[in-house]
C-alpha cells in the first residue's frame, strides 16, 4: 500500500514507532497550539496524507490535535500517536470543534488541502481560532484553470478563485 511517491505505509508505521515522531530541533516554545482539520490523514494511503502526515509528525506533540476522517484502521493507527486525534465519519469533521480546540488549548487551525476542506474556516474561526492556515495541495490546484495569462510573480490568474 502506497502513501505518496516511494512511501510505504510501513514506513510510515515504523517512523512513528520511535519514542518522538519530532524530528529536527522544534521546541514547543515557538509553535502554537494547533488543530489540523483534514479529509486526509493516515492509515488512509494517498499523496495528501503523506503530506500531512509529514508536517504534524514533526509538531511537538503537546501542540497539536487532529481532526480526521473514520478509517477502519485508524483506531490501531491512532493508539500509537503522541497527540490526539478525533475521527468523524463522513465529513462531519467540525462537529465539537469548539470544544476539541479548548480542549487542546489551540489558538490556530490548520487545513492541509484547500479544496475542499478550505469552506470550513469561517467554522474555525467561530470556533474561537484566533489564525486559520490553509494549504494548497496539486490536487487542489489542479482545478484551478484559467485561459487569462499567470502573473508575472507566478501566482494565479488575476480574479481567479484558486
Amino acid at each position: 500500500m502506497v502513501l505518496g511517491r516511494g512511501c510505504e505505509m510501513g514506513a510510515v508505521r515504523d517512523g512513528m514507532a520511535g519514542t518522538s515522531p519530532v524530528t529536527g530541533s522544534v521546541t514547543s516554545a515557538g509553535v502554537p497550539r494547533t488543530v489540523v482539520v483534514t479529509g486526509h490523514f493516515p492509515p488512509q494511503p494517498g499523496g495528501v496524507q503523506t503530506f500531512t502526515w509529514e508536517l504534524v509528525r514533526r509538531l511537538p506533540p503537546d501542540r497539536v490535535a487532529v481532526v480526521a476522517p473514520h478509517h477502519s484502521a485508524a483506531r490501531a493507527f491512532d493508539r500509537t500517536l503522541p497527540f490526539p486525534v478525533v475521527r468523524r465519519r463522513g465529513y462531519l469533521l467540525t462537529r465539537d470543534l469548539r470544544r476539541i480546540a479548548a480542549d487542546a488549548g489551540a489558538s490556530t487551525g490548520w487545513i492541509p488541502a484547500l479544496a475542499p476542506i478550505g469552506m470550513y474556516a469561517p467554522l474555525l474561526r467561530r470556533a474561537g481560532l484566533d489564525r486559520v492556515v490553509a494549504s494548497r495541495t496539486g490536487r487542489s490546484l489542479a482545478g484551478c484553470r484559467s485561459g487569462r495569462p499567470r502573473r508575472r510573480s507566478g501566482g494565479p490568474p488575476a480574479g481567479s478563485t484558486c
